[in-house]
């Protein structure tokens, strides 16, 4: 898989606004995609529980209700 790639386009239709697009890159950032030696090469995206948050939001505010449940998980302490 070509996760340079693919990362560059999740985060671009993200920031577009692209409610399913923030949801799954909030689950990437929440658990962590690729091997180290992807993430030393530039590739995958390192777990960041702080962007998975805001993305997890972002997607929330557009009525995402999966990325709702995580939001209160979070809020909560019961993330998984």
């Amino acid at each position: 898989m070509n996760y340079c790639k693919n990362k560059q386009e999740l985060i671009s239709r993200a920031q577009a606004g692209d409610m399913t697009a923030q949801f799954d890159l909030a689950l990437f950032y929440w658990y962590g995609v690729g091997t180290p030696e992807d993430h030393k090469q530039g590739r995958g995206i390192e777990q960041d529980r702080k962007q998975a948050e805001y993305w997890f939001e972002q997607a929330a505010k557009q009525g995402c209700k999966d990325a709702q449940e995580w939001v209160e998980a979070i809020r909560q302490g019961d993330a998984r």
